[in-house]
């Protein structure tokens, strides 16, 4: 029986490659509801969309105040502990800085300075002299929902994990850096207060977007008069309430047509439209086509 020592010169053996408990090769992605502590996992960068809830994250001596919009950037080796966490709800997508690097010296976006800025590790180590280890920030609401979106369907892409998955996933991080990178300079910049008092109004938009939703109820919810809920409300999200009360119904109806065996008809009527033609002209305005093709589009 031949020995390893007595295999033929210069043959060496390739090194087996990691593979994830899916049985697939690993991925240099990964996208989680929750911060992982786990020593590992701060070698890896972490983009966190703080998606719900108010709260706070320390950093070294330093505190912060988050809500609902707020983005929290942090270099790998570097930590934050959230406190609180029950209270905050989050989408973590981390990822192996190695892999970003090789991949984003090849992206127009990566030459801009609003790049740089957030991810500064993308760049060789020299040059990150004096670049924020942990950044956080908090976007208006139209680039903050894009961003979710993309993380979202990232984390489904790595869960399914169909054909072309890696390149589907790789696209949608790299559409996600460019969306972050354009609306950088679109922060948001109000008082944690009203951000508590505007998301009370949000929260009960998510639960009751079904029903008939006014002004006047929201304005209740967030203790605040009809008139000073709608310019704060505008202020803090970018839209007014019925703009997105109604960008929460055609998230939902995109969800159930991806999803749901249900009818056209009945999905509008379950994600709080009373017209079906105004529910498919408006699905037409924000997806680019009918919820027909739409899901049509999705079940290939």
């Amino acid at each position: 029986m031949r020995s390893r020592a007595a295999q033929p010169a210069g043959k060496v053996r390739k090194p087996r490659r990691k593979v994830s408990p899916q049985g697939s090769v690993s991925f240099p992605l990964q996208v989680s509801p929750v911060l992982s502590k786990s020593p590992a996992d701060r070698q890896r960068a972490r983009i966190i969309l703080i998606s719900g809830g108010t709260g706070s994250f320390e950093v070294g001596r330093r505190t912060q105040e988050v809500s609902m919009g707020h983005v929290v950037i942090v270099s790998p080796g570097y930590s934050v502990r959230f406190v609180q966490p029950e209270n905050l709800q989050m989408r973590v997508v981390s990822l192996d800085v190695p892999a970003f690097r090789a991949q984003a010296r090849h992206w127009d976006i990566a030459r801009s300075a609003n790049f740089k800025a957030l991810f500064p590790f993308a760049a060789l180590r020299s040059s990150q002299r004096g670049a924020q280890k942990v950044l956080d920030f908090c976007l208006i609401s139209q680039i903050f929902e894009q961003l979710l979106a993309l993380a979202g369907e990232i984390e489904r892409e790595i869960a399914e994990q169909r054909p072309g998955w890696r390149d589907l996933a790789s696209l949608h991080f790299q559409h996600l850096c460019i969306a972050a990178s354009r609306g950088y300079t679109q922060q948001r910049r109000t008082s944690l207060d009203t951000d508590r008092r505007v998301a009370r109004a949000v929260e009960c938009i998510d639960r009751n977007f079904r029903e008939e939703i006014t002004v006047d109820a929201l304005a209740h919810a967030a203790a605040m008069s009809k008139r000073n809920f709608y310019r704060l409300f505008r202020q803090t999200l970018g839209l007014t309430p019925n703009a997105h009360i109604k960008q929460v119904r055609l998230t939902r109806a995109s969800e159930m047509l991806r999803l749901s065996e249900a009818t056209i008809t009945e999905i509008c009527y379950d994600c709080g439209f009373t017209d079906s033609n105004f529910f498919s002209r408006e699905f037409r305005r924000t997806h680019g086509m009918s919820p027909t093709s739409y899901r049509r589009i999705w079940r290939r």
